[in-house]
């Protein structure tokens, strides 16, 4: 699947990816690989030329060696740390599933309702799509994938 996500810099995502945090938001697989992206743009309105520099040069660093490269998949996890991981995530789902509100394929609408204040504020949980995803964050509205894998 493809999804957007948002990470601080390319070693961020390297490291959230190879400890397993990052997951995909249709199926809860965390074997997720970086597609190419866009560089960041910085505007001098809201940010000083000192920090636009030390920004840019930050960039061009070539990684440390104890980084991983962020093009490079991350190592299969050890089987006891995947069923270890496998476990927790299933735990996750089960408490969100027996604790927050399902909303199906009307998640979106509903979480800008109670975004909005037009919906009582309650925890929900539901299916978007990537684009859904991307809108919800760009209104300012926090989503997060369902870890795990779906039971049906």
């Amino acid at each position: 699947h493809e999804f957007d996500a948002w990470f601080r810099d390319s070693a961020t995502f390297a490291r959230q990816s190879a400890n397993g945090d990052v997951l995909c938001p249709h199926c809860g697989d965390s074997r997720v690989q970086k597609a190419l992206m866009t560089p960041g743009l910085v505007s001098r309105a809201s940010v000083s030329r000192e920090s636009v520099s030390r920004e840019s040069a930050s960039r061009q660093r070539p990684p440390r060696r104890h980084e991983p490269e962020a093009e490079t998949p991350a190592a299969a996890p050890p089987p006891a740390q995947q069923r270890r991981q496998e476990l927790a995530q299933a735990l996750a789902r089960r408490h969100i599933e027996q604790n927050f509100e399902y909303q199906g394929d009307s998640f979106p609408d509903e979480a800008r309702r109670i975004h909005k204040g037009e919906a009582p504020a309650r925890n929900i949980y539901g299916k978007a799509s990537a684009k859904q995803v991307s809108d919800l964050a760009d209104e300012g509205i926090e989503v997060l994938p369902m870890p795990g894998k779906p039971h049906h």
